[in-house]
């Protein structure tokens, strides 16, 4: 994927790159959590994709969403700065470590939002803690399980490869998050990209990729969650099909879905502040 226009891109990797974040850390069941916020107000607690740190979400979303909320981002067990134990990796883990570094920071409640694997794990704690989330905002989801549908093979065999250089694992990213128009017309990916994110350990991202594949998923119990919940999707995502999306705005109560045209996986990189506006409707209209 992306062989034509690899060159091109990495060109531009190094340039203009943001600074990574200065990371805390938290003692969180059998592992230290790094984690940062930024700004003050109500609290959003940033959740993570795939194999990414806390150091990969789009600055300038950051940026605005910090301009009003106090955001808490961090590191999942054995991602970024945070440590990892021989335990198997598991959706349901995950989720209890995020309550857990949620009860660390004492935070009763906050708005949860989530991108990619981060969305299983946001929906994974909306329906065991209920009490805890005061508002979901799920970007380019999926309610896993076999009810959730997959990319193309090809697209899926590309998103398992971990061989290679971190230059060559860098490409594949990249070439997965963003539809090849987008890249055309804007190569200077250093611009809306952190390319400086941490490149996690091989090891560490299958173990993370075996958890998602062995989530039983949540398709049967979206209906307990009474969460209001902001659904987002990029129409051209092809790592994770927009039809996703779809499956949990219907499922959810009271949820809302947002299609936006163009978008691929990394449409937090691509539109961060059409999300931000989004966001902020959403959580003006919850009260929050």
């Amino acid at each position: 994927m992306l062989r034509s226009h690899g060159i091109l891109v990495f060109l531009f990797l190094g340039l203009c790159a943001a600074s990574p974040l200065s990371a805390l850390s938290v003692h969180v069941n059998d592992v230290d959590i790094a984690w940062q916020d930024l700004g003050s107000g109500d609290p959003i607690v940033m959740i993570m994709g795939y194999g990414g740190s806390m150091d990969l979400w789009s600055p300038r979303l950051l940026k605005l969403l910090s301009a009003s909320h106090r955001v808490i981002v961090f590191d999942n067990r054995g991602m970024g700065h945070s440590t990892s134990t021989d335990e198997e990796y598991s959706v349901p883990l995950f989720a209890r470590d995020t309550l857990g570094l949620m009860d660390a920071l004492s935070i009763d409640k906050a708005t949860i939002l989530a991108w990619s694997l981060g969305t299983e794990i946001a929906l994974e704690l909306a329906i065991t803690q209920p009490t805890r989330v005061a508002n979901l905002v799920l970007i380019s989801g999926t309610p896993g399980g076999r009810e959730k549908i997959d990319p193309d093979p090809e697209i899926m065999r590309t998103f398992a490869d971990d061989s290679g250089s971190a230059m060559d694992r860098g490409l594949r990213l990249i070439g997965l998050l963003f539809p090849l128009d987008w890249l055309i017309f804007h190569p200077f990916i250093s611009g809306y990209f952190p390319t400086d994110a941490k490149m996690n350990p091989p090891e560490r991202t299958r173990r993370q990729l075996a958890a998602m594949r062995d989530w039983e998923g949540c398709y049967d119990r979206l209906g307990e969650i009474t969460t209001p919940a902001l659904v987002m999707v990029g129409e051209s995502d092809a790592l994770v099909p927009p039809a996703n999306s779809v499956l949990l705005a219907k499922g959810i109560r009271s949820s809302r879905l947002v299609r936006l045209p163009g978008g691929g996986h990394g449409v937090i990189f691509q539109y961060p502040d059409r999300i931000s506006e989004e966001i902020a409707a959403f959580l003006k209209d919850a009260g929050y």
